[in-house]
């Protein structure tokens, strides 16, 4: 897995105390008491142990479930036993946790502009069995709209000079049929702007423009076990009247996002593993966004 901003969890699913998690090789736990969450390393120094896994929260330290010893959240000078912390943050219902020194490229910023419009915000995960680069890159993926979606002729995406430090920017028009969301007046097609923002190799936030608005944020997480989990959060700002969207319409747009991910989870779980792809002329959007990714060095747990 690469260095950067991943999605660990549903903030709803961290309990008090502590909560283990993995990012790919990382075995991860949350601390939480008092309001607080401090995202540490789970593994004790002494002998292994998951110190999330039968361990005891106790004021700054853990009590490691094995042996019983005292091991210290975060690392000092005065430690002889402890584990390290991450960076993490909470925003949009979820908590993100940074691996490596890239930081989240503006993602929480974001996050916490979109919040500020008090959108309804519903959610949902599952695991596949699918590379996390593969799982954001689809949004990037111009090629595969038209014949795994319902857009309506070919996409093409234009790629925003982003620099060398900033999040990965693309944007679009997708062309859709009038349906209970893209409502359109008596025409049977409704044109929307599209735009993607990756803020690292498993995360990317995509803006549908128009009319209806709405925000999809995907994150990619790899598991320990080869696989990946994919966390979906859609956000959805107030209507023009700035009252709440109506719930039916809510309820039909998440189950379209969950509808759509069913074609692209077929294919992404009988690809083979580590493929390169012979990118062609109408692949540039997501070829950007394969560099981009180059930008964030390969993370290792015992680093």
């Amino acid at each position: 897995m690469r260095a950067g901003v991943y999605q660990v969890a549903f903030l709803g699913e961290i309990k008090e105390g502590l909560t283990p998690l993995d990012i790919g090789d990382f075995r991860l736990m949350t601390a939480r008491a008092a309001g607080r969450i401090v995202v540490a390393d789970a593994t004790c120094p002494h002998f292994g142990a998951n110190l999330a896994h039968g361990g005891a929260l106790e004021g700054e330290a853990v009590r490691c479930p094995f042996h019983h010893k005292l091991i210290g959240i975060g690392c000092s000078k005065e430690s002889d036993l402890c584990v390290r912390t991450h960076r993490s943050s909470i925003a949009a219902g979820a908590i993100y946790v940074s691996i490596g020194d890239a930081g989240d490229l503006g993602l929480l910023d974001e996050l916490r502009r979109v919040e500020e419009l008090r959108p309804v915000v519903s959610s949902f995960s599952l695991v596949v069995r699918a590379q996390t680069e593969w799982v954001i890159g689809n949004g990037f993926d111009e090629a595969h709209f038209m014949p795994v979606h319902r857009v309506l002729g070919q996409v093409r995406l234009k790629v925003l000079d982003n620099g060398h430090s900033g999040p990965f920017v693309a944007t679009g028009m997708f062309r859709l049929p009038a349906s209970e969301w893209q409502v359109s007046s008596g025409a049977r097609a409704v044109e929307v702007p599209y735009r993607a923002t990756a803020y690292s190799p498993g995360i990317v936030l995509s803006h549908m423009g128009g009319e209806f608005p709405y925000w999809v944020l995907t994150a990619a997480t790899p598991k320990g076990d080869g696989t990946t989990r994919v966390f979906i959060t859609v956000l959805v700002p107030p209507g023009k009247e700035a009252g709440a969207p109506d719930a039916n319409r809510i309820r039909y747009l998440l189950n379209g996002v969950r509808a759509g991910l069913a074609p692209d989870i077929a294919i992404w779980q009988h690809m083979v593993p580590g493929f390169r792809p012979a990118l062609t002329g109408d692949d540039v959007a997501l070829a950007s966004f394969l560099t981009f990714c180059e930008r964030f060095p390969k993370a290792s747990a015992d680093a």
